[in-house]
């Protein structure tokens, strides 16, 4: 069965793969869909069932998460949600642990790294709007 999927929206690579195996949990489910970049490693959810369905559910999965091209600021503005929930993480263990300076750094870094989040949240919806704004401009005028 062959499935349509989308080029990697991390790499961009062609090389994506759907993987089905025997699910080694089997409260989960007899077999095990998952679609994989081989260039990055990137991958989607790992689907449990005991139907054909997970494949076509692994696949859109993978679609719905590369459906269009990440521009360079929507994956920085994802790194950075990632740098924000490890500091918060190395926050709360400083405070549990009884850290003050490593509490202390890790809370301006998480300032900082959330101010960053909030800019490129900004470009990114700025960005948006203009593109969605020029596009009904250009509709309107055409009808």
């Amino acid at each position: 069965m062959a499935h349509d999927l989308n080029p990697c929206g991390f790499c961009r690579s062609e090389a994506v793969h759907l993987h089905h195996a025997m699910s080694d949990d089997r409260s989960e489910g007899l077999f095990m869909a998952q679609v994989r970049c081989s260039v990055c490693g990137a991958s989607g959810g790992r689907i449990y069932g005991d139907d054909v369905d997970i494949e076509r559910d692994a696949v859109l999965i993978w679609n719905q998460i590369c459906q269009r091209p990440n521009t360079p600021i929507e994956i920085i503005g994802r790194l950075n949600v990632n740098i924000f929930s490890l500091l918060m993480m190395t926050y709360i263990a400083a405070i549990t642990f009884d850290a003050p300076a490593l509490s202390r750094a890790a809370g301006y870094a998480m300032a900082g790294s959330f101010l960053a989040g909030v800019v490129m949240a900004g470009i990114i919806s700025w960005r948006h709007w203009r593109t969605t704004s020029d596009s009904n401009s250009l509709t309107r005028s055409s009808t």
